[in-house]
């Protein structure tokens, strides 16, 4: 086919929606969070759980340990995904987001 009767092969469709779909859930979890940092830290060394000094590699550690465990989950993921059918987990995995 050709011309203005061509479609975009659904696969592609597929692909721009879950494009779409992380970047929107990763800018709002990863680059959300970094307007909060300053409050953050400011409020857990007001309440002395954190030294001062050591407040910025508190903040810089959760950064680091969201893009760990991302890592490891999707591995995790990927294993459960050739294991079982996609849409059981799909459901675990919206069931497992929804009180968060």
């Amino acid at each position: 086919m050709s011309g203005p009767e061509q479609k975009t092969p659904y696969g592609w469709m597929i692909v721009a929606v879950s494009t779409l779909a992380l970047v929107v859930s990763n800018g709002l979890a990863i680059g959300g969070l970094p307007p909060f940092y300053k409050p953050i830290r400011e409020e857990f060394v007001a309440i002395g759980a954190i030294d001062p000094g050591r407040a910025e590699s508190f903040i810089a550690n959760a950064a680091n340990i969201t893009f760990l465990m991302s890592g490891v989950f999707s591995l995790l993921g990927g294993w459960l995904i050739t294991r079982f059918r996609l849409k059981p987990l799909m459901l675990v995995g919206c069931g497992l987001l929804a009180p968060a």
